[in-house]
C-alpha cells in the first residue's frame, strides 16, 4: 500500500544503536529511514563498508524529517543509569563501592571485575539486554517508529 511505513526491526535497531556507541569509532553514524524501515549506517571503517555494502548513503539523510539519527547509548540514558538500577536491584550493599568506582576512567572495567567476583555477570549481562531493549521500545514510541520484535 502506498504511503503506509514498514516496521523496523527492534534487534536492527538495538545493533544500530550499539555500533553508534561504539568508544572507538568516533565517526559512526546510523539513521533510520522512517518510510522503509531500513537502516543506513555510517562510517569510515572499512569493516562497516563490507559489512553493509559500500553503498552510497541518500544526500538528504541528515536533512529529510524521513530519517531519524539512531542515538547512542548516553541519549538512551542506558549507560551509567543502567549500573547503577542494577545495583540498587541486585547488590545494594555494594551502592557506595559502585560509586566511587564510577568517578574514576575505567569505570566499566572495575565494575565488570565486581560482577565477575560476584558472579553476576550474567545477570548483568541479562539486566542490560533487556534495559536496552526497553529503552529502544520507548525512543520507537517516543518518536512514533512502528517496530517488530
Amino acid at each position: 500500500m502506498a504511503g503506509q511505513k514498514q516496521a523496523a526491526s527492534l534487534d536492527e535497531l538495538i545493533a544500530a544503536m550499539l555500533f553508534v556507541s561504539d568508544p572507538y569509532s568516533t565517526d559512526a553514524a546510523a539513521y533510520l529511514h522512517r518510510p522503509s524501515g531500513r537502516i543506513y549506517w555510517q562510517s569510515a571503517d572499512a569493516m562497516v563498508s563490507e559489512l553493509y555494502g559500500d553503498e552510497e548513503l541518500p544526500k538528504d539523510i541528515q536533512t529529510s524529517p524521513e530519517y531519524l539519527p539512531i542515538p547512542n547509548k548516553r541519549q538512551l540514558d542506558a549507560g551509567k543509569a543502567f549500573v547503577f538500577a542494577f545495583v540498587h536491584q541486585f547488590m545494594p550493599h555494594a551502592y557506595a563501592e559502585v560509586a566511587v568506582i564510577f568517578r574514576k576512567p575505567g569505570a566499566y572495567g572495575r565494575f565488570r571485575d565486581m560482577l565477575v567476583a560476584r558472579d553476576l555477570l550474567d545477570r548483568w549481562r541479562q539486566f542490560l539486554e533487556a534495559g536496552e531493549k526497553e529503552a529502544m521500545r520507548n525512543w520507537c514510541r517516543k518518536n512514533g517508529v512502528a517496530f517488530t520484535e
